[in-house]
């Protein structure tokens, strides 16, 4: 088996390998650091699967993996991030990925979501399935704009607007994090994954 491991951290990467190699005595394991060396070695060889950090800032990562998913539509693909799954795992999932695995996890888990991913199927923990189960059964005649808090709705108008997020956080009076996480709800409860679909959508809904 063929794993292309891009991890932009050598003592991650060094902890990952010796997991590999302890399970699997075949495996042949190629290294990235780097998103441009990643695409480079996946263009130059043939891999049986990626195993993708998610480092990037905002949604940046997950466009990547979209893109990755469009080109090597074959290719599975296990993403594992620093973030709690309330950030990244719906999106990383809308974008096809075989399993999101929080690092604490990885020893956990990252054997099992390899399994699933060779074999065709997706590794999801319960905790995702059920964020899952809830980002599909809102009422689809309800407007998407309608599900935002009234804060979470002034965010969705400042992002609108062009506003950046040190912006928005200065216009607020309220610190980075908070409206980062602000930004990434409403893009989970609104379906979208960039910043020119929120765009698009507050236009054609002339909400600004």
């Amino acid at each position: 088996m063929r794993i292309l491991l891009s991890n932009p951290h050598q003592i991650t990467r060094s902890g990952i390998i010796q997991l590999l190699e302890k399970e699997y005595s075949d495996v042949v394991i190629g290294e990235a650091s780097t998103p441009e060396e990643m695409m480079d070695k996946l263009g130059s060889q043939e891999w049986d699967l990626l195993i993708m950090a998610i480092c990037l800032s905002s949604h940046h990562a997950i466009e990547l993996v979209g893109k990755i998913k469009k080109t090597y539509s074959k290719l599975p693909v296990i993403v594992t991030s620093v973030y709690s799954e309330d950030r990244y795992a719906l999106q990383a999932y809308k974008a096809n990925v075989s399993a999101h695995i929080c690092n604490d996890s990885l020893h956990l888990q990252l054997v099992e979501a390899i399994e699933k991913a060779m074999s065709g199927h997706k590794f999801i923990t319960q905790s995702v399935a059920e964020k899952m189960a809830e980002a599909f059964s809102y009422d689809s005649e309800k407007p998407l704009h309608e599900l935002l808090s009234n804060r979470e709705f002034m965010v969705f108008q400042l992002l609108a607007l062009g506003r950046s997020v040190s912006e928005i956080t200065q216009e607020l009076k309220l610190c980075t994090s908070t409206i980062t996480t602000f930004k990434y709800k409403i893009f989970e409860k609104m379906h979208i994954d960039s910043n020119a679909q929120l765009i698009r959508y507050a236009l054609e809904n002339e909400l600004v």
